[in-house]
């Protein structure tokens, strides 16, 4: 279903992107302990959006709901989805272990999934800012500058 979703040019659209966001995010919480939360924005514009940044907006959400249902042993999620000043913000704060790692850049030092989040940010110029303290949880923040394209 996501290969189809994301080569489907009826679906290059805002509202298609947070709509199949929220449908995963539901997926893979349902078969957990996690308890979560969910807050969209009930009506959305409509924006046209690229193949290209559909895809990577949503891989990287991706990466970070698979990150806490893997690894984070958390036991509450917070997520969020906004559209403020041209950018689609998504935060994701949990309660689990956080990740252990010392260094200054989180994203330069753990696995391959947050440097390829890393690297699908930069693609589409979006600000990636990951926040971790061991035992203490994780947020993880991303703004994503909407592309200027005109509406559908």
């Amino acid at each position: 279903n996501e290969i189809i979703w994301s080569l489907s040019p009826k679906q290059d659209n805002l509202e298609s992107l947070i709509s199949y966001t929220r449908h995963f995010i539901n997926s893979m919480f349902e078969s957990t302990d996690i308890s979560y939360k969910i807050d969209i924005p009930e009506s959305l514009p409509d924006f046209m959006l690229s193949p290209d940044f559909r895809r990577n907006a949503f891989l990287i959400i991706k990466e970070i709901i698979n990150n806490i249902v893997k690894h984070s042993q958390a036991s509450e999620v917070t997520l969020s989805i906004a559209l403020s000043n041209r950018e689609l913000k998504f935060e994701a704060i949990d309660n689990g272990i956080g990740i252990d790692d010392s260094s200054k850049s989180i994203v330069n030092k753990v696995g391959f999934g947050l440097k390829n989040m890393k690297e699908r940010s930069e693609i589409i110029g979006a600000k990636l800012d990951i926040e971790s303290l061991p035992q203490r949880g994780t947020t993880v923040r991303i703004s994503i500058p909407l592309p200027i394209f005109p509406p559908i």
